[in-house]
């Protein structure tokens, strides 16, 4: 920050970041403490799936720099035009004219139609099938279809994930707190419960004392070997999967759930118990 205010800087510019999460988390950290301590004019630029853009949309114009560098000339050109309306306080549009990610404010404007008027044109547009844009555009996901129940419990294989960052001591696999790149699989063979001192968490989003004193309540181990032993279930997969679901990107977490889902179908589970926070 000394930097900076010895700089006597016009504008400020962090990135473009791209999909790279903790890039965009620390540039939008610096933005932010510029704007507020020095009063300087910051801008940046992000995936819209990048973490840094949930933690500091409503405070910075963020430049929609899509997932790679290679749209970089257009991104800079895009940063280099808001920052001069920033710099020249002229007045800012709209997200889709400026290029900037959605901020979630609501800015009253006067148009010719009322309210009324303009959703009934969007109804029916979207009755006959014709394109309109919403004015409260909503996050979509693609449906996951349903798999068929398991017909039988008695007979069928479970595993335990957990988002919660339950980690063995030391970390091995080096899975982050927030924006985790990677998971971990770690055996359960022939234990009826977790133990506090043989393990840790790996998660910066919740207070981990109570699951630190009893891994149990975060991958509850004891409750399903009691079920095993009762015949609820057929047998508990050996091994939990772990990772941290904190502030991670949609395209990254994609990712991650796949490669779940095929260690899981390669070992022959039937049947998964996603644990989180």
């Amino acid at each position: 920050m000394e930097k900076i205010r010895s700089a006597g800087a016009d504008l400020f510019v962090a990135g473009p970041c791209f999909e790279a999460g903790r890039y965009g988390m620390a540039a939008g950290a610096l933005c932010a403490a510029v704007q507020s301590q020095l009063g300087i004019p910051v801008i940046t630029g992000m995936s819209v799936e990048n973490p840094g853009v949930d933690l500091y949309r409503d405070a910075l114009y963020i430049i929609d720099s899509g997932t790679n560098a290679a749209r970089m000339r257009e991104v800079l050109g895009k940063m280099a035009g808001l920052g001069k309306k920033l710099v020249g306080k002229a007045p800012i549009g709209l997200p889709a004219d400026e290029g900037y990610v959605c901020r979630g404010l609501l800015r009253d404007q006067v148009v010719e139609q009322t309210a009324a008027q303009r959703l009934v044109d969007m109804l029916v547009a979207k009755v006959k099938g014709e394109p309109f844009e919403s004015e409260m555009a909503s996050t979509s996901f693609e449906p996951v279809p349903m798999p068929s129940g398991i017909k039988d419990l008695s007979k069928a294989r479970v595993m335990l994930i957990t988002d919660g960052g339950l980690v063995p001591k030391g970390n091995p696999d080096k899975i982050y707190g927030t924006a985790a790149t990677r998971w971990g699989s770690y055996s359960i063979e022939g234990r009826d419960d977790l133990r506090g001192e043989e393990y840790e968490i790996s998660h910066g989003g919740y207070d981990a004392r109570f699951v630190q004193e009893d891994p149990d309540r975060l991958v509850p181990l004891d409750a399903l070997r009691e079920m095993e032993k009762g015949g609820v279930i057929g047998k508990l997969h050996d091994e939990f999967i772990s990772t941290s679901g904190r502030a991670n990107p949609l395209s990254n977490t994609r990712r991650l759930g796949r490669e779940m889902a095929a260690k899981a179908k390669q070992e022959g589970v039937d049947a998964v118990i996603l644990t989180s926070t």
